[in-house]
């Protein structure tokens, strides 16, 4: 199915896909596993629903957008992953993107599976942006069942001129590797990355450092300021772009658009939400779908219980951007004024 949930309020593109169920990567950090276990590995059928969102179809969750924007695709669980091997649901949707030329935007800690020919030749006709989660060698411990670094970055250098661009997702970013990640930047820029996106672990337990937001544990902007210019100026001095999604410190990335799809024909984005309401001037403006009362299904996400979907019911997404992203909005604002990047 494809799904838009509370990813709505702050990212550009919230409509995502998945065609596994849990994953075998087994990352230690993996916040999925707060939801459901994903020891147990399922494929997911999306080629229906998949087919119908690209030839103009929209669901509960999706009606609010009425444009071809990219679809995310690995959102919960990596399209990749040592399952593929064996069901080859991402090959059978890999072909409607091939076929289609339907934008999309591939997250993966597998790349190395797209050099395999019978993915390759499909994804060299793909409108596809590549994002590979990789930081440092110190992550491999936490990913037992992801390839390594190493062979990660090997990939990208295979796979650059295959797609639109590659970026490499430095998410968790965990501070204490913040030498090593540093390190690695000229390596990254070298094997043919557009940028870096960052974005730092979250906990539901306390751990040093951390402070609770909300229901999640979290590092202090104070903290993560220095580091994040530190990368960023790493980054530039190689010749790749800096973005990231940290709540109030996302006005650091050379570009709002995380993914790194700034500028790419066929991209468009969703620029109405909370971070562009914050520093875009002029503001962006609602879509006709934006404004129609049926389209409060993905906001209903934010709260998970009755007394909130009630809140949202029957309302419209412009309506509820402003009412529940308005506070957030002056506090991004705010943090700008702190943080002048």
């Amino acid at each position: 199915m494809i799904r838009c949930g509370s990813q709505c309020l702050t990212c550009d593109y919230p409509i995502h896909m998945d065609t596994y169920k849990g994953c075998g990567h087994g990352c230690v950090y993996c916040y999925v596993k707060h939801k459901y276990s994903i020891a147990d590995v399922q494929p997911i059928d999306t080629r229906k629903s998949l087919r119908n969102f690209v030839n103009g179809g929209r669901n509960f969750e999706t009606k609010w957008c009425d444009w071809d924007i990219p679809i995310h695709w690995g959102a919960n669980s990596d399209p990749f992953q040592p399952a593929e091997s064996i069901h080859r649901k991402s090959l059978e949707c890999l072909k409607i993107f091939a076929e289609t030329g339907y934008p999309v935007i591939i997250s993966t800690k597998n790349p190395g599976m797209l050099l395999d020919p019978e993915y390759s030749m499909l994804l060299e006709r793909c409108r596809a942006v590549l994002q590979v989660s990789m930081a440092c060698d110190r992550y491999d411990k936490l990913e037992p069942g992801a390839p390594t670094f190493q062979s990660r970055l090997e990939a990208v250098r295979g796979l650059r001129d295959k797609v639109e661009r590659i970026v490499v997702r430095v998410r968790p970013y965990f501070p204490d590797c913040q030498v090593d990640i540093l390190r690695e930047i000229p390596r990254i820029a070298d094997a043919g990355a557009y940028g870096i996106s960052v974005s730092a672990f979250y906990s539901q337990r306390k751990q040093v450092g951390m402070t609770r937001y909300g229901n999640a544990y979290q590092f202090d902007n104070d903290f993560l300021y220095p580091l994040y210019k530190e990368l960023k100026s790493e980054c530039h001095k190689h010749g790749i772009r800096f973005l990231c999604s940290e709540c109030g410190l996302d006005h650091m990335g050379d570009s709002l658009n995380c993914c790194g799809c700034e500028g790419l024909e066929g991209f468009r984005p969703n620029t109405f939400n909370v971070s562009h309401l914050a520093y875009d001037k002029p503001q962006p403006a609602a879509t006709e779908a934006m404004k129609q009362t049926d389209t409060y299904q993905p906001f209903k996400a934010i709260g998970q219980n009755q007394k909130w979907a009630l809140r949202c019911k029957n309302k419209s997404f412009e309506q509820l951007m402003y009412e529940i992203g308005g506070e957030r909005i002056e506090w991004l604002r705010t943090q700008k004024e702190k943080y002048n990047g």
